[in-house]
């Protein structure tokens, strides 16, 4: 404030001092002109004959006023002037701060995109693994939906289940290939409860109605929040390991032994003497078994032949039943 009124004082005495130059010269002047000496007398009479010198004595007063008028508008300009430098100068720096902020965000979006392009090719070269992995398996392996969508599988499971392609097993849903509706829900009920299947064995249907038996392991996959996304799992078909084991459990025992056991029995039968360790013998024939049955079956096997066997044994022997 006290430097805008400097200013204004300063041009009001510039305004006074340059107005003070028309009375000094127009008396002078006119006194010259009409020969009059220079005197006191002849500038009183100066001012009294001619009235146009009382307006130009007042040229310092008029000019100090016009020279205020305009040095304010002078002070205003300046002050805008100074407020538009101010704001050139803003503008400029938040351009240079944007330029710069643009130039960071450019490096970290290039940054950023570069880093993306390495997570794409590394997740499609384990895409791609993945898939060679799942396609070269040489069991079924498949994934579905709670609902009993499929999914995805690979083409050991479309041979396995003897559809044309991929497509025509994927529009087929989970329930309608078990056999059994039973099993179905089983199985859903063993994966609701602890999210895992093992060995569950159920008999599927293929695609030209024919029916196989199949072993399942599977599991659940979940998100981050642990919902269930899908189920994934391994089919294996053990059909042939079924219908031996069902046609072992239903036919004579010594057709289906190795030819040494058989013997065995045979000499058994005629009442010719054998040794007392007959019963680890017995066991060893159905063990001959083994490679195509399970351990239930196994169970059921020993069970169904080895105590006849060796009652027969006995008897024919007259052995104690306690040995």
């Amino acid at each position: 404030m006290w430097q805008r009124h400097r200013m204004t004082f300063r041009y009001a005495a510039y305004g006074a001092l340059f107005g003070l130059i028309f009375p000094v010269a127009s008396t002078p002047g006119y006194m010259l002109i009409h020969g009059l000496p220079f005197t006191l007398q002849s500038v009183v009479w100066v001012q009294k004959s001619d009235p146009l010198h009382w307006m130009v004595d007042t040229a310092p007063f008029s000019m100090s006023l016009f020279a205020i008028f305009l040095g304010r508008r002078q002070v205003q300009l300046a002050e805008l002037n100074a407020s538009l430098r101010r704001r050139i100068e803003e503008r400029d720096q938040a351009v240079r701060k944007a330029q710069s902020l643009q130039a960071d965000l450019e490096r970290q979006v290039k940054a950023r995109s570069e880093q993306l392009a390495q997570e794409h090719i590394h997740a499609y070269t384990i895409e791609e693994n993945y898939r060679t992995l799942f396609e070269g398996m040489p069991i079924g392996l498949y994934r579905t939906t709670a609902e009993g969508e499929i999914l995805d599988v690979n083409p050991a499971l479309i041979e396995m289940l003897g559809h044309p392609d991929r497509e025509a097993l994927l529009s087929a849903s989970a329930a309608s290939i078990y056999v059994d509706s039973t099993d179905r829900e089983t199985w859903k009920s063993l994966m609701a409860g602890s999210g895992v299947v093992k060995d569950f064995e159920a008999q599927f249907r293929r695609a030209d109605g024919t029916t196989i038996w199949t072993r399942d392991n599977a599991h659940t996959v979940h998100d981050g929040e642990g919902n269930v996304l899908y189920y994934e799992g391994s089919l294996e078909n053990i059909t042939e390991r079924r219908q031996a084991s069902e046609a072992v459990l239903g036919r004579d025992l010594t057709t289906i032994i190795p030819h040494e056991s058989a013997t065995f029995i045979q000499a058994i039968n005629h009442g010719q003497p054998f040794v007392a360790d007959m019963r680890s013998k017995a066991g060893l024939a159905i063990s001959s078994l083994a490679y195509q049955l399970s351990a239930a079956e196994m169970e059921a096997a020993k069970a169904s032949y080895e105590s006849p066997l060796l009652s027969r044994a006995r008897k024919r022997s007259r052995l104690p039943a306690g040995d």
